[in-house]
């Protein structure tokens, strides 16, 4: 993105990651080609990016050490547009997602300095499922909504994670809040799902 390259232009390259080598293919390329169109548009020609950004949330949800990195981040006139390049194979939808709401929230302390946003755009590119990106247009009031909410779960989070508090209560299985839970092979609360079902 930052050099104005295309995916092909990698092919054959090796990348290290975690100690792992990975040559990168024709297969990826493709893939990221479409992340990178995708980006490019929304972009337009007068759209500020920034690239694999660390963004904080912490004070927002008041839980310290909250933070992800946004693949792309991009302010074009008074909207900041947060996407997201996802490479499995199980559809994952813009709406809703408090991945990316959590991304937006702590993009905007950056941006807000530099510009007023009135509006968010959340995308999400996922070539192996479908071309064309999955888009959310919400408000910035709309995300404060969501603010408060992720806060007061959070919160909570932290103190069953920090304190010897019970758990108890506070297991709720769901198929989308399960499917990478580390602690699902041995979560009573899905056990007891299991069984009842």
């Amino acid at each position: 993105l930052e050099a104005e390259h295309t995916a092909a232009a990698y092919i054959g390259r090796v990348v290290e990651v975690d100690g792992e080598a990975y040559e990168f293919d024709a297969s990826m390329a493709e893939i990221v080609q479409v992340y990178l169109d995708t980006v490019r548009e929304y972009r337009g020609g007068n759209g500020t990016m920034f690239v694999e950004q660390r963004v904080d949330y912490s004070d927002t949800l008041g839980v310290p050490d909250s933070f992800g990195t946004a693949d792309c981040l991009l302010v074009v006139g008074n909207t900041l547009i947060v996407i997201d390049l996802k490479t499995g194979h199980t559809p994952v939808e813009a709406e809703n997602n408090k991945q990316m709401q959590l991304y937006a929230l702590g993009a905007l302390p950056l941006v807000e300095m530099v510009v007023d946003i009135e509006r968010v755009v959340l995308v999400i590119s996922q070539p192996k499922v479908r071309r064309a990106p999955s888009e959310w247009d919400l408000s910035v009031a709309e995300l404060g909504v969501f603010a408060d909410e992720a806060a007061t779960v959070a919160k909570v989070a932290h103190e069953l994670a920090t304190t010897d508090a019970s758990v108890e209560g506070h297991l709720n299985p769901t198929a989308d809040g399960c499917r990478y839970c580390k602690a699902k092979a041995t979560c009573p609360a899905l056990r007891a799902a299991v069984a009842d079902t």
